[in-house]
């Protein structure tokens, strides 16, 4: 016998057997399709409400050699949080440098690779945003970007910070910290 379109096969309680059950959490799954957004002054997600992984692809800046940053939201995307950002970042580019950023108190979290604008140069970056909802701590997350500069040159940085602020974060902007850009997102939340 086959199960349902929303059952997985299982093994049963006394392990003697497979048998169909309703599929248990813990997958990630995409909320909604794909976007493109192209010379846009920023990209807005709203409605967090569980882990989620934003994953921007393909990112095209206006300007030479910018970072992607964000600001998070507590209030339903009606402002964007300007203090209260701590993070390191650390990487390396393809010529064999070290690159670091980190801040405390700062603005805004600027962990992105450096992004060239021409031909070829498009780079993607991934933010994992856990327990938004949890009101009673800081939001953490984690981030994993590269993207290829005006002179070719490869970089990738792996990093992580939290918002101080004990308030369920509700939205996150991204934004280019010159100019427009342009791209794909998608949004994948852990169920």
């Amino acid at each position: 016998a086959k199960g349902t379109a929303a059952q997985a096969l299982v093994m049963n309680a006394g392990a003697t057997a497979p048998e169909w059950a309703d599929a248990a959490g813990g997958a990630w799954a995409v909320r909604g399709s794909a976007t493109n957004f192209s010379g846009v002054a920023s990209v807005i997600i709203g409605s967090l409400t569980k882990t989620t992984r934003i994953i921007l692809t393909n990112i095209i800046p206006s300007n030479d050699n910018v970072y992607v940053k964000f600001t998070v939201s507590n209030d339903s995307g009606s402002s964007y949080s300007a203090t209260g950002y701590y993070f390191s970042v650390r990487g390396w580019n393809s010529a064999g440098n070290v690159q670091e950023n980190y801040g405390e108190n700062t603005s805004s979290f600027n962990g992105g690779s450096n992004h060239g604008n021409a031909t070829n140069e498009n780079g993607f970056f991934v933010t994992t945003i856990y327990e938004p909802q949890i009101a009673s701590s800081w939001t953490h997350w984690h981030t994993d970007s590269h993207a290829v500069n005006s002179s070719g040159t490869l970089s990738h940085r792996d990093g992580g910070g939290f918002h101080k602020v004990a308030s369920a974060t509700t939205g996150i902007k991204f934004v280019p910290t010159a100019g427009t850009f342009s791209g794909t997102y998608l949004i994948l939340e852990l169920n």
